[in-house]
C-alpha cells in the first residue's frame, strides 16, 4: 500500500515544517560561522534555532497572538529565556519569504555581541564640557 495515499493533506502539513522556516534552516546551516541548532529545548520551552556561542534565539512568528493568555504565555516564555542569558530575536515568516538574504543579514548583526553603551557624566550646572585652557 502507498503511504502517500494514506495521508491526507492536513495531516501532512502538521509534519511538513513551515516553508519560512524550512528556508530559513537551509540558509543558517549552508554559511560558515556560529552553528545554529534548529528546534532545541532549552529550560521546558523549543525554540525554532538557537546559536549557543551567541545566546542568540531566532523566532519565525507566523502571526500575531491574539489573546491575552497568549501573549502572557509568550511573555513569561521570554522572560524566562532572556533570565538563561539568552537574546531573542522574532522574525516574520513572510519576511523571510520574501526577504531571506536580508533576514540572513540580520541574524548575522544579531550574532555580534550587544555593545556596551558608554555615557559620559552630564556636565554640572554652570560647568562646561569644553577643555580647560593651559
Amino acid at each position: 500500500m502507498d503511504m502517500k495515499r494514506c495521508i491526507s493533506r492536513p495531516s501532512l502539513r502538521l509534519v511538513t515544517p513551515m516553508t519560512a522556516e524550512a528556508r530559513l534552516w537551509q540558509a543558517l546551516k549552508g554559511r560558515g560561522g556560529p552553528v545554529f541548532q534548529r528546534q532545541a529545548w532549552i529550560g521546558g520551552h523549543m525554540v525554532d534555532f538557537v546559536c549557543q556561542e551567541a545566546r542568540l534565539i531566532v523566532e519565525v512568528d507566523v502571526a500575531p497572538l491574539r489573546t491575552k493568555a497568549l501573549r502572557a504565555a509568550s511573555a513569561a516564555r521570554t522572560r524566562e529565556l532572556k533570565a538563561r542569558g539568552y537574546r531573542i530575536l522574532r522574525l516574520w515568516a513572510d519576511h523571510i519569504e520574501t526577504h531571506l538574504e536580508g533576514t540572513v543579514a540580520i541574524i548575522e548583526a544579531s550574532l555580534k555581541p550587544p555593545q556596551a553603551v558608554v555615557k559620559r557624566a552630564a556636565p554640572r550646572r554652570g560647568r562646561s564640557m569644553a577643555p580647560l585652557a593651559a
